[in-house]
């Protein structure tokens, strides 16, 4: 709470890496707690704290950062790829910066050295922290206005790269009304390659592959392997699973019923992607882990591990999704839900 208070974004971001990847509940959910009262401090959402404390690393909008070594100065180039590029005064791509040398200010050249490496790390923990983000963004279908989309994936330099390896769609009322991607150069085109203008009233999304047709995500896959971009998530060729005929009008999944996994992989990677233990009974024991993502929330059960004791196999038994809470049908989840809950599950336990 005390790091949270602090002013400075690099405090908050350092709290919100605490929530990530901290295993222990008490600690995880404390720093979850600082976080929500900061945003309520400031009268936003966590979503829009979230967004503010990106870091620009130093950079500026042509994704560019001066070293000043006094007797040397040395450019630093953040890249679509969110790999850093060095280039001496003249222009001369370097392996690396260079450590301070006799001819160098000692003072000055010691200060950006050592500013320089901690940027180094910096970036390293804010692209992890950033890609978590994007990835649950694209699963639970977060939407930013134009100003707030604009403030942090146009102005922010390091957001500025993430956001041109993705494709991105305008929604109205929920269903994907268009799909575009920002240009380098600041505009944004269609699959076709036409120029696109972003409505000023736009709610703007990550589009999920589900909500494209085959020639729909081709066509976009051409355009990104022409610019040579890689995407910095996976979206495009992202695996899609859909509810089949035989399934609609029931509650429970079976598709993953009888497989057998060790109960501690199952769990830790379940806990690691937003998933929750389930309620502990009588002798320490759980026989499910459960989520809630705003509307919509998922369970799935198995046959039983005890709290601490959970390194041993174990066998898949239903999965099954709610709505408000409540189990529901499983046509009544969002077609973009149920294929990241399946995913989820599947890279765990297999098809």
């Amino acid at each position: 709470r005390a790091l949270a208070l602090n002013p400075s974004p690099r405090a908050l971001l350092l709290v919100d890496d605490i929530a990530r990847k901290f295993k222990h509940k008490q600690v995880k959910n404390g720093a979850l707690r600082a976080l929500d009262d900061a945003a309520k401090a400031l009268g936003i959402s966590r979503e829009e704290l979230d967004d503010r404390i990106v870091p620009d690393l130093g950079f500026d909008a042509n994704m560019q950062r001066t070293v000043d070594y006094g007797a040397r100065v040395f450019r630093v180039t953040l890249t679509p790829s969110l790999d850093l590029e060095v280039f001496d005064d003249s222009g001369k791509k370097l392996k690396n910066l260079p450590a301070p040398g006799k001819k160098d200010d000692e003072t000055k050249a010691a200060a950006a050295y050592d500013a320089f490496k901690q940027m180094k790390k910096q970036l390293k923990t804010t692209v992890s922290s950033q890609k978590a983000r994007l990835e649950y963004a694209l699963s639970a279908k977060r939407e930013w206005g134009v100003e707030a989309w604009t403030n942090l994936f146009v102005k922010n330099p390091l957001m500025h790269q993430f956001a041109i390896g993705l494709i991105w769609g305008v929604y109205e009322g929920g269903r994907l009304a268009q799909s575009f991607r920002y240009m380098e150069d600041g505009t944004f085109n269609t699959q076709e390659g036409q120029e696109y203008t972003l409505p000023e009233q736009a709610r703007i999304g990550l589009v999920h592959p589900v909500e494209l047709s085959d020639s729909e995500k081709a066509a976009w896959k051409e355009q990104l392997a022409d610019y040579e971009i890689t995407q910095p998530v996976e979206q495009l060729d992202r695996p899609v699973y859909r509810i089949t005929e035989e399934e609609k009008g029931t509650q429970k999944l079976t598709r993953f019923y009888d497989k057998e996994v060790n109960g501690a992989s199952l769990v830790r990677s379940l806990l690691s992607v937003g998933w929750e233990r389930g309620e502990i009974l009588d002798g320490g024991c759980y026989d499910n882990c459960c989520r809630s993502d705003h509307k919509f929330g998922a369970v799935l059960t198995f046959s039983g591990v005890g709290v601490g004791y959970e390194n041993v196999e174990i066998t898949i038994e239903e999965l099954y999704f709610t709505v408000k809470e409540k189990p529901c049908l499983l046509e009544e989840v969002s077609e973009r839900y149920f294929s990241e809950i399946v995913l989820q599950i599947a890279r765990i336990v297999g098809d």
